[in-house]
């Protein structure tokens, strides 16, 4: 028999008596929470023994092919079943993956059974000629290609079931969406037409948002707000980004009031952006929001307002990032500003 074959046959039944042990842990287990890492803790250590059982009957199928103790058609069969079955092993543990599918349990507990103990029983020599016989091998083989090809036409099912599953799940959350979105503009509608004048700059910001759907008619509607003027540059000179980006479109007076609020934000804006040494160096990005001045500096000069001291602090705060793509476009537009 050999020393070799002994330790693959002992090596498969204790990695395959692993394997069993693990599967009532996860077979059937329909958890939630915190029992779900336990659940997959014993899904995938089942799965890996079971990896390691058909590791230890390849070997024992490979000495009994190397030997000649498989009559010649079985070699083939061997070689094709044998792959087969640990492929129908993986289909298995995909199914039970799904607690309500509990069958497939079966195969990886038959299949190497099925062809380890038939390859060591062939190098038993009491046992081998019993087993010799043309009525044994194909016996053996028929139940392999059975149990080989049994989880298939389920695992097909079930993953056109999770597809279709994925479609529904995706046709309905673009539907909610759509649904969502509508019920957001319509709401900001009722909003703008409640907006009282005068009201803080605060209460428009969901009506000025991108996808609030009444941008435009809520920067209309504050083109005409008597106060705006006011709480732009008190904005401005607190530092608050939406002042600047809002600048060019509210129709405002470039009043040196105004012209000196957006001098004092461009400076904070510089400094809190600005890395200190004990920064880790990056690499600049749009992300760091200095581009997002352009446009309302670009107003501002437009009109007469200074803006050198604030530009040269944007370029001093951007020069502090390592080189990127973004960097050097910002000190591109930054260096037309200063031409002007």
């Amino acid at each position: 028999m050999g020393v070799s074959a002994v330790v693959l046959f002992l090596l498969a039944a204790a990695s395959w008596l692993g394997m069993v042990v693990m599967l009532p842990s996860f077979v059937g287990a329909d958890v939630h929470g915190d029992a779900v890492v336990g659940v997959g803790i014993g899904f995938f250590t089942s799965l890996v023994f079971a990896g390691l059982t058909w590791l230890w009957v390849a070997g024992l199928l490979l000495i009994a092919g190397t030997r000649d103790l498989l009559p010649g058609w079985e070699n083939p069969a061997a070689l094709v079943l044998g792959p087969l079955s640990a492929a129908a092993v993986g289909a298995a543990y995909f199914l039970l993956s799904d607690p309500h599918t509990r069958w497939p349990v079966v195969i990886p507990v038959v299949a190497p059974v099925l062809l380890g103990g038939y390859a060591f029983a062939l190098m038993v020599p009491s046992v081998r000629p019993a087993l010799s016989t043309p009525g044994a091998g194909r016996t053996l083989w028929l139940m392999v290609l059975v149990v080989a090809l049994a989880p298939w036409p389920a695992l097909v099912t079930q993953i056109r079931g999770k597809v279709r599953e994925r479609a529904a799940n995706a046709s309905a959350l673009a539907e909610w969406k759509v649904t969502e979105r509508e019920r957001k503009h319509a709401g900001n509608r009722e909003k703008l037409k409640a907006m009282p004048a005068g009201a803080p700059l605060t209460d428009w910001y969901p009506l000025l948002e991108a996808d609030s759907g009444v941008r435009a008619e809520a920067i209309e509607a504050l083109r005409h707000d008597p106060g705006r003027q006011a709480q732009i540059e008190e904005m401005l000179g607190f530092g608050i980004p939406i002042a600047m980006i809002l600048l060019p479109e509210l129709d405002l007076e470039p009043a040196p009031a105004l012209c000196q609020a957006a001098g004092t934000y461009l400076l904070k804006s510089a400094k809190g952006s600005h890395l200190r040494k004990r920064d880790d160096p990056r690499p600049y990005t749009a992300e760091v929001s200095l581009d997002e001045s352009l446009p309302g500096i670009r107003w501002l000069m437009a009109r007469g307002c200074n803006c050198d001291e604030g530009i040269a602090a944007l370029e001093a705060s951007a020069r502090t990032y390592l080189d990127s793509p973004d960097r050097q476009k910002l000190l591109a537009d930054m260096g037309a500003l200063r031409q002007h």
